[in-house]
């Protein structure tokens, strides 16, 4: 068994220096175990954040299955594919921003007039 020297301690097997053991209260994991999802939409997005592989233009590209699913759906509606056509552009009506409301005199009249009414 080697001994440390500068405390004369047995260091060995079963026994770490006492400088890298465990704190009195300290865990081993403190951010614990990553819980599971348990709701469709949380395992939804674990599953479609999940790596493969496949095949493009004769090489092996890794990407995740959301991209995987989104190609498919482009690819399909560049064919003609009605649906796949009509899903995308639902798809991109959800994530457009709308244009930010700039107001004009008439709805600054409007607002005055409005909060002057109800105060």
């Amino acid at each position: 068994m080697a001994k440390n020297h500068e405390n004369n301690e047995d260091i060995g097997y079963k026994k770490p220096p006492k400088t890298t053991r465990w704190k009195k209260g300290q865990s081993g994991n403190p951010r614990g175990r990553k819980k599971k999802p348990r709701d469709a939409n949380g395992l939804l997005k674990l599953e479609l954040e999940k790596v493969i592989t496949i095949r493009d233009g004769g090489e092996d590209v890794r990407i995740t299955k959301k991209e995987a699913l989104i190609t498919s759906l482009v690819n399909d509606g560049i064919k003609g594919n009605a649906k796949a056509r009509e899903m995308m552009m639902r798809l991109l009506d959800v994530d457009s921003v709308p244009e930010p409301f700039i107001a004009n005199d008439n709805d600054q009249a409007l607002l005055d007039e409005f909060l002057k009414q109800n105060r």
